[in-house]
């Protein structure tokens, strides 16, 4: 998707959704102390499972200028503090926007979706395929080694290769570096939902 942005061969980019559509039950929260709660988790949905679907969309939109969002308690409130939905609109250059929407209330774990809106056409990433706006195949994700089906492998991969590198293999991993904007995206998103204004990105 990105390469497909990059290259613009369906033109300029418009606009961008991603949605996340899980299920986080009472049993995920009280199975361990730290979770559902802001003094040690530090939030909810957002910053534990949703914040790469952020990540995903600053980084083929090529870096959000702003964030403005709300989050909400739709589920369990009687067991968690946190929230386990929340909507943003990530702001562009050029008058791009993004919309995100994830959920830990869904009725069961969905696969994430991605929709590009070009000028001359429509990329969708769903369930493991990316299509075009005839739904075309354009590319299929391999098989997930390890992942589950509505997540995939990445977190096995970025560690393989995080001891790789130790170990002295030539293995390219993510540094603290790489996550300082989706952990900004995160934070400003519920310090936006706390002010009702948006967040301007600083780094």
């Amino acid at each position: 998707m990105k390469e497909i942005v990059e290259k613009g061969e369906f033109g300029k980019l418009l606009g961008l959704k991603g949605s996340v559509c899980w299920l986080r039950d009472e049993n995920y929260y009280t199975s361990s102390d730290w979770r559902g709660k802001w003094a040690t988790e530090g939030g909810g949905l957002v910053i534990n499972q949703a914040i790469h679907m952020l990540d995903m969309l600053d980084f083929i939109g090529g870096g959000a200028e702003a964030i403005k969002g709300s989050i909400d308690t739709r589920m369990l409130h009687d067991v968690i503090e946190v929230e386990d939905t929340a909507e943003a609109t990530l702001y562009f250059g050029g008058n791009v926007r993004g919309f995100f929407f994830a959920t830990n209330a869904y009725c069961h774990n969905e696969p994430f979706e991605i929709t590009l809106t070009f000028e001359r056409g429509i990329v969708r990433y769903m369930n493991g395929k990316l299509f075009d706006e005839n739904f075309n195949i354009i590319a299929e994700d391999r098989s997930a080694d390890g992942g589950k089906p509505y997540w995939g492998d990445s977190h096995r991969v970025v560690i393989d290769n995080f001891y790789s590198s130790l170990a002295g293999e030539e293995k390219s991993y993510p540094t603290i570096f790489d996550g300082i904007r989706a952990a900004e995206l995160a934070l400003g998103l519920y310090e936006s939902a706390k002010s009702n204004e948006k967040y301007e990105m600083k780094f």
